[in-house]
């Protein structure tokens, strides 16, 4: 295998969509307990909050990794350019 010549972080995964669901995920059943009646099962606000958090999650990664992309890919290009001009 080749040794990837770039040591910063170009892309966050699963694992940070994880760590971020599980921080959203308790204020949104949080939220969704006080958005409902007093009628509904319990698993109607946690399945809610559940979504809201993997879909907030989803958002947070995506724009984590679109910035991270976009700091490496213009890291990239500048190192290019320098490399030319030698």
């Amino acid at each position: 295998m080749a040794k990837d010549k770039t040591s910063g972080l170009e892309y966050v995964g699963w694992k940070f969509w994880f760590v971020v669901f599980v921080v959203v995920a308790v204020p949104a059943v949080y939220a969704s307990f006080q958005l409902v009646t007093e009628r509904t099962t319990p698993l109607v606000p946690v399945a809610m909050g559940a979504i809201g958090a993997a879909i907030g999650a989803g958002v947070v990664s995506w724009a984590v990794n679109s910035v991270l992309q976009y700091r490496t890919r213009k890291r990239q290009l500048a190192a290019r350019k320098k490399a030319r001009k030698r």
